[in-house]
This record gives C-alpha cells, structure tokens and sequence, in this order.
C-alpha cells in the first residue's frame, strides 16, 4: 500500500489529506489521481527524496505532496 499526504491548497484541491492506494504493479504517482495536479506548482517527496508526479511509485512508499512555498 502507498500513503500519499497532501499539504495546504493541494489537500483542498484533492478533497482529502491523506488516502492510501494498492497497487498491482509500480505506476507513476500521476496515475493515480482523478484530479489533475500537473497545473500546480508542487513539491513532492517519496520516501522523504525529491521526486515528480512522473515517479514511479510502488506499494511500501510514503508521498507528501505540497504546495511550492515563497514569500518575502
């Protein structure tokens, strides 16, 4: 099983903070969305390393997903 987390307006945007996904085989972590993040500028974590909504993710890896933090 995959644990995704979601943080801040990506969270909001996916109706939930956290779900959990068990995969057959290793997907890249895009596919299994239904909503499209592509759009938004986000930072994502696999097992604590940077990745991309293109990584390929398989059952035992953890995802956080959150918004690109700036400010001044």
């Amino acid at each position: 099983m995959v644990e995704v987390k979601f943080i801040g307006f990506i969270a909001e945007k996916m109706g939930t903070q956290a779900m959990n996904v068990s995969l057959k085989q290793p997907v890249k972590l895009r596919d299994i969305f239904e909503v499209d993040l592509s759009k938004d500028r986000s930072i994502v974590l696999i097992n604590q390393k940077r990745g991309t909504l293109d990584s390929l993710i398989q059952n035992g890896d953890k995802v956080m997903i959150m918004p690109v933090v700036s400010g001044g």
